[in-house]
């Protein structure tokens, strides 16, 4: 997103899906983000209050991440690089806006608690107006602050990070949880590996014995390639070697049977 902005008049289609899909899934009325939203946090309701509250509150953060994520990309001056943003193709847009279009009207074309039903009992719950209204505001708060800190007073943002620059860092880096992950976890097993599994037991005794093998064969080789001299006479000295050596070896066991 950082790299992006004023994109809404490069590609304007996909700028009108995702805005439909934002509207969705921050809950604004008469959307099936909506329908869905009130079913949940009605429900939740009944359960505990306290689980409405936090989905309330939820609720209006995830409108305003989501639209964060609209304004930053669609709105203001381009941020990227020397490149040609340009429209997807029809085989990518078709499903955009039909999506989009299932994202504002699904939750009344497509009764999914009536066609869940027999699986999944619903409890039914009479209407909260209140509450309903409640939720509802969260989610319109949250798209109105996206749109003032990041349309209408841009600077706003990094006026926070200045101020709050330990805070923003901490979260910036999402609480250095990666780099703990990294230097507690990763680094540890990567090294014991190449200690231990690489140098230790591949190089050291897998193949020490490998090559260890191959060396008493080659020293075997060399003392066997001597007595391949290519040479008749040679040959033949030897064969007779051999039969004097098998004649004494008859010898020898004919006079012990003896």
């Amino acid at each position: 997103m950082r790299q992006m902005g004023g994109m809404r008049g490069k590609i304007p289609w996909t700028c009108w899906t995702m805005f439909c899909a934002s509207l969705a899934i921050s809950g604004f009325p008469f959307t099936s983000g909506f329908l869905s939203k009130d079913a949940i946090l009605l429900a939740a309701n009944h359960h505990a209050p306290w689980m409405y509250w936090v989905g309330t509150i939820t609720a209006g953060m995830t409108a305003f991440y989501v639209f964060r994520a609209f304004f930053m990309t669609f709105f203001g001056d381009y941020r990227g690089h020397e490149h040609h943003p340009h429209e997807s193709p029809p085989v990518m847009l078709v499903p955009l806006v039909i999506l989009a279009g299932l994202s504002l009207t699904g939750g009344y074309l497509f009764k999914v608690p009536e066609f869940l039903g027999t699986i999944f009992p619903t409890l039914e719950m009479p209407e909260d107006f209140g509450l309903m209204a409640i939720a509802s505001g969260a989610g319109l708060l949250g798209i109105l602050l996206a749109y003032v800190m990041y349309v209408a007073r841009p600077g706003i943002p990094d006026a926070i990070a200045s101020n709050l620059r330990g805070l923003y860092t901490l979260v910036y880096n999402k609480y250095f949880v990666d780099e703990i992950y990294d230097a507690a976890v990763v680094k540890p097993v990567v090294g014991g590996s190449r200690l231990l599994l690489w140098k230790g037991m591949d190089a050291g005794i897998i193949d020490g014995m490998v090559n260890g093998v191959g060396a008493r064969a080659k020293s075997i080789g060399g003392a066997l390639r001597m007595l391949q001299s290519g040479n008749a006479r040679s040959y033949a000295t030897w064969v007779a070697f051999g039969g004097v050596l098998v004649i004494v070896a008859l010898g020898v066991a004919e006079g012990v049977t003896r």
